[in-house]
């Protein structure tokens, strides 16, 4: 999230958790890092994703899914056209 729109919506959000949220991009390793800290306090873990184009990034959401510790409850994908989705529900199974 852009600082200046972070640091407006924490104003009008006065709520310490959402205030201690980091949205910065990091690595893989960095996300496993930060979330090792919180895995005894997520009760739901959801993963929302412009995807862009499933048919050329799926493999790529594939290789992040593998390398990365937190398994998600709910994945959300945006960006793609459904006629597509129909395509590759056979390598999200695997993915899970």
């Amino acid at each position: 999230m852009h600082s200046e729109l972070h640091d407006y919506v924490k104003k009008l959000i006065k709520d310490e958790e959402f205030n201690n949220l980091n949205f910065q991009y990091c690595t893989e390793d960095d996300f496993n890092i930060l979330t090792h800290k919180l895995k005894n306090s997520v009760e739901i873990s959801v993963l929302h994703l412009n995807i862009r184009s499933l048919n050329a990034n799926h493999r790529s959401l594939c290789q992040f899914l593998a390398m990365i510790k937190l398994k998600f409850d709910v994945i959300t994908l945006m960006g793609y056209q459904s006629r597509i989705l129909s395509q590759h529900l056979t390598w999200v199974q695997p993915c899970l």
